[in-house]
């Protein structure tokens, strides 16, 4: 997918919470946090923020619940009976499943494009080309039309060699 699902944002000052402030959002003390919370949280979401009494650390409130909603999810996730399973039948099944877990971080990583969009776009940029062609056949004549249907000619052959090349 384009870009969307990925956090962007640059965080906001309020999106950054102190050990206290998360700990009451989880509902434990602070020594339950940093033994059970905190260990999970990656290193680019802390911070140091110098306060009168010196510095303190905060951190990335998103970033915490989503290392936090990680961990919970790998606690639940029950065994996988195909996992372990032998034959052409599970081989299909965990080629399919790594195709998928591949799929779905490339739309996590803004790599994967729906064919929708694709379609839409090129619906709209063929439309401008026509236009274009039109205007040059009015202006410049006929000789101008055909250099401009050469051209597009040339661009369609290197599109579908380089979609070749993708299988």
């Amino acid at each position: 997918m384009a870009k969307s699902a990925k956090a962007t944002k640059k965080p906001r000052k309020c999106d950054w919470l102190t050990r206290a402030e998360l700990a009451r959002a989880f509902g434990l003390t602070e020594t339950g946090l940093k033994k059970s919370v905190l260990p999970l949280v990656a290193p680019s979401h802390v911070r140091t923020e110098r306060c009168r009494s010196g510095s303190r650390l905060l951190y990335y409130g998103r970033g915490v619940i989503e290392a936090w909603a990680a961990k919970q999810a790998a606690r639940h996730r029950k065994p996988d009976p195909l996992e372990s399973a032998a034959g052409p039948a599970a081989e299909r099944y965990r080629a399919a499943k790594a195709d998928m877990a591949e799929m779905d971080r490339d739309h996590r990583l803004g790599e994967l494009v729906p064919t929708a969009l694709l379609r839409e776009c090129h619906s709209v940029f063929s439309s401008i080309l026509q236009r274009t062609g039109d205007a040059l056949q009015r202006t410049c004549g006929p000789d101008a039309h055909r250099i401009f249907e050469e051209g597009l000619d040339e661009a369609l052959a290197g599109v579908k060699k380089f979609l070749r090349s993708f299988g």
